[in-house]
């Protein structure tokens, strides 16, 4: 697994190449105050990812070139 960088993301409907949710992997430390990411959080292949541009969603290997998701 690996930290997603959006200059790695393009989506393959609209070819929009920023803003997306992504789903990662993360720890975080709960509190009476509020969650706050603990460490770093990581991605793979198989994740969702969705384009807020035209609301496609798809795994992130088909938003990333081979290898690209990378930290």
């Amino acid at each position: 697994m690996t930290q997603p960088l959006l200059r790695n993301f393009t989506c393959p409907k609209c070819q929009c190449s920023r803003d997306f949710y992504v789903d990662v992997l993360a720890t975080v430390h709960v509190s009476e105050t509020a969650p706050c990411l603990a460490a770093d959080y990581f991605a793979d292949g198989d994740f969702t990812c969705v384009c807020l541009s035209c609301d496609y969603e798809g795994k992130v290997f088909e938003f990333t070139k081979a290898g690209e998701v990378q930290s």
